[in-house]
């Protein structure tokens, strides 16, 4: 997938192979698709949709459904015919969601040394426009100066400039995927920036609810 090859892409020509309307709305199908779809707490992309004479199609969310990605169109749109089609990807919004989702990885890690055990990894992690929450199923392992000087340390790591990568991982299972820095490997099918200095400052703090550890964290300079 475009997105995996080259997150960094902002713009790429393909074809609209079909369209549709499901429970979400309208949507197109496209083939090499440069959207990510919404996936392991990673919001879909957004951005337009150039067809063949002019027209202009807003793309508010992209998801998987039935084995294949789907466009999901503004209200107002009709279900497009198949043709070319330019697709132009929100950048800010794309980047964004792409640096918290490695500032996830590296609380989690930091965590981890600051405690000098494993952690299971979070149940859920989604990421919201502004920032994101670890929902970690239990409710003892840490606390807030844990995680205070957790945070303190992944922002000074981060601050080195550290290549991050991500890669195709076959031993995990088919179609798993993982992220790489500095000798920390997890678990991971989303996008994220190729150097760790790009993540910027996170800030965080949690809460325990319902048995389980809340962390929410965002970035300090957006």
């Amino acid at each position: 997938m475009v997105y995996f090859e080259d997150p960094y892409r902002t713009e790429a020509d393909t074809s609209a192979v079909r369209s549709g309307v499901d429970d979400r709305g309208v949507y197109v199908v496209l083939t090499g698709p440069l959207f990510y779809p919404q996936g392991g707490g990673q919001k879909g992309d957004r951005g337009l949709l150039r067809l063949a004479g002019g027209h202009v199609l807003t793309v508010v969310d992209t998801r998987k459904a039935d084995d294949e990605i789907r466009h999901y169109l503004a209200a107002g749109h009709e279900p497009p015919e198949p043709g070319p089609v330019r697709q132009e990807l929100d950048w800010p919004f794309r980047y964004h969601q792409m640096r918290l989702h490695s500032a996830a990885h590296f609380l989690h890690v930091a965590l981890e040394r600051e405690l000098g055990a494993s952690l299971p990894y979070p149940v859920r992690a989604p990421l919201s426009e502004s920032g994101g929450e670890c929902h970690y199923a239990f409710a003892d392992r840490f606390g807030p100066d844990h995680l205070e000087r957790a945070v303190k340390a992944a922002n000074a790591h981060t601050a080195q400039g550290h290549p991050i990568v991500t890669r195709a991982d076959e031993e995990r299972g088919p179609g798993m995927r993982s992220w790489h820095c500095a000798g920390d490997t997890v678990a991971c099918g989303g996008l994220h920036p190729r150097d760790s200095s790009e993540v910027g400052d996170i800030t965080a703090s949690m809460r325990i609810k319902r048995g389980k550890t809340l962390v929410s964290f965002g970035l300090a300079h957006g």
